[in-house]
């Protein structure tokens, strides 16, 4: 854990660093505050420092991504959230329902601030969001336009940007925070499960061998399904050997390649080819 935070301090990137105080200052113009939130890990994805600066603004918690979540356990993650006191959202973009649903009462709330005797009747709702929560593809979607930028990576917004909305909101959109300190090796772990720190701060193949063991230990059958091979008795070095083989991945002196198989793992879990996976339950919390 001790080399993984070093790498992750010295990756921790200066936009991140600005953007923080950025927040700190919009955040007393806001309203309201969306925390986008991965589905599969609610509490790796959250960020500690900026739940210091929500304060008692008005919070929802989207659980974005939800359809590559277990269904089971999210449910659970509903109840457990919504014991603090704010709005809980499962979110799957494709899903019109679910985006109604935020958007109802993202409304419900504008229609409050109208009816206050404050001089800005318009909404301030600030987003907020570690890196490749999917926060950008959210924004798009309650602007109903595709002007942001989406990538799989970490990094893309860079500033707070103000977009008006049509139904009397001001949403002020911020970068991905990542906190500059990871609180145990498991955190550090599930970030790099989801891709939300660059891989330039972990080890591929030592990242694929913790997601076997994980797969192994809460959904045995996951990978076995996917790759059609024998996982049982296998250990995590093994199941990777026997991905390569099955999908033909070598190197030159017909060794297998390992670290192709793992990212082709790591793609697929983040995918959600290998089935419906959460990595964290509330009865751990």
């Amino acid at each position: 854990m001790e080399e993984f935070q070093k790498q992750f301090v010295q990756w921790f990137p200066g936009h991140m660093a600005k953007g923080i105080k950025n927040i700190q200052k919009d955040l007393k113009k806001a309203d309201a505050v969306i925390e986008v939130l991965d589905a599969r890990a609610p509490v790796a994805t959250s960020n500690p420092e900026m739940k210091k600066l929500i304060q008692n603004k008005t919070w929802i918690s989207v659980l974005n991504k939800s359809d590559l979540a277990d269904n089971s356990v999210t449910d659970k993650w509903v109840k457990f959230l919504e014991k603090e006191n704010h709005f809980v959202i499962p979110l799957n973009l494709k899903n019109k329902k679910d985006g109604e649903k935020l958007i109802s009462l993202i409304k419900s709330l504008a229609k409050k601030r109208q009816e206050s005797k404050s001089y800005n009747t318009r909404l301030a709702l600030m987003v907020l969001g570690i890196p490749n929560t999917g926060k950008s593809t959210l924004i798009n979607r309650l602007a109903n336009k595709n002007s942001l930028k989406t990538e799989n990576r970490p990094g893309v917004t860079r500033q707070n940007i103000l977009r008006t909305l049509p139904f009397g909101v001001d949403l002020i959109d911020t970068p991905g925070i990542l906190s500059p300190k990871l609180d145990s090796e498991e955190t550090g772990e599930k970030l790099a499960f989801l891709g939300s720190v660059s891989t330039t701060v972990y080890d591929i193949e030592n990242i694929a061998y913790k997601l076997v063991d994980f797969l192994q230990k809460y959904y045995p059958n996951a990978i076995s399904q996917k790759y059609e091979i024998e996982t049982s008795k296998s250990d995590s070095y093994q199941v990777l050997i026997d991905i390569a083989e099955k999908r033909a991945m070598k190197l030159k002196g017909n060794e297998y390649d390992t670290l192709r198989a793992s990212e082709m793992l790591l793609s697929d879990f983040r995918n959600g080819k290998l089935g419906k996976i959460s990595l964290e339950r509330p009865d751990e919390f």
